[in-house]
């Protein structure tokens, strides 16, 4: 009997610690709106992804249809859970929907545009384009802003990142670059061997008011999407003799901020007191 107890009381508490499977994969409710039209996806989420986007138009007088290039685009990408229900409130008529196909390793945007009135439906429903099952269906509210939807039983295929092109700025160094943008020390050599064509031009060496280019991955470091430095931070390259106190009381003025540079540059290192000729570390701004 305490046995049969205890198992009861077990599953009780599997059953309020239970998270729903929606909650789980990062659905939730989410609507959008443009003021006049609101769309409410009962389980949906929501993320902003780069795919790479053709577009099919007809023909001037052809009667056929031409497609563009390929193009990367970022979009407003909402994933809505298969079968889950999506809810329409709007007054002011209808909402518009294209479709995109998937084509190679990317979308083909299809030339027709269809209006849609219904008030309630299964989130399937907004991809039966007329003669195909679309893979994407875009949202165009009545301000003009656009939302992709995707059923979540649908991979998306993301367009690959682009390299960055970066002008180099005085007092730059490639550890310095290196560290900023793929958030590591040791990569300036990797960063040099990246770009022959600069260091061609500039004599072999790293000249300010000319581009580098920043590629994705640079010895096993992605590139971050936005620099490492926060607003009047700076980068400082450590010289012989330096201590983190030293450069503490140099730049602050009282030694014992050490502590800040430390805190700043954790997980940078090893050990953020263990100091090499040439490594660069963060300057944090200190307040007060």
């Amino acid at each position: 009997m305490k046995k049969l107890i205890l198992l009861l009381l077990t599953l009780a508490l599997c059953a309020a610690l239970a998270v729903p499977a929606f909650a789980q994969e990062g659905y939730g409710a989410l609507t959008i709106t443009d003021g006049s039209t609101s769309i409410t996806f009962a389980e949906g989420k929501s993320a902003r992804k780069a795919i790479l986007l053709a577009r099919r138009n007809w023909a001037p007088g052809a009667g056929a249809a031409e497609t563009s290039a390929a193009e990367r685009v970022e979009v407003n990408l909402i994933t809505a859970k298969k079968g889950s229900t999506v809810t329409r409130v709007s007054t002011s008529g209808a909402t518009y929907i294209s479709f995109l196909v998937k084509q190679g390793s990317g979308y083909v945007m299809m030339p027709d545009t269809v209006a849609f009135y219904a008030s309630s439906f299964v989130a399937d429903r907004l991809f039966d384009y007329p003669f195909v099952q679309a893979d994407i269906c875009r949202l165009t509210l009545g301000d003009g802003s656009e939302y992709y939807v995707i059923s979540g039983a649908t991979a998306l295929t993301e367009a690959p990142p682009v390299p960055v092109a970066y002008t180099v700025a005085p007092g730059d160094t490639e550890e310095s670059i290196a560290l900023n943008w793929y958030g590591a020390s040791g990569l300036g050599a990797a960063l040099k061997a990246a770009n022959p064509e600069h260091y061609a031009a500039s004599g072999g060496a790293l000249e300010a008011g000319r581009e580098l280019t920043l590629p994705v991955q640079l010895s096993g470091r992605t590139r971050l999407t936005e620099p490492l430095l926060k607003e009047g931070e700076q980068l400082y390259v450590i010289k012989s003799g330096d201590t983190l106190s030293a450069v503490a009381l140099k730049i602050y003025g009282h030694a014992e901020y050490y502590s800040y540079i430390v805190a700043r540059n954790a997980g940078r290192f090893n050990d953020a007191t263990v100091l090499r000729v040439g490594d660069v570390i963060i300057l944090p701004v200190i307040s007060g």
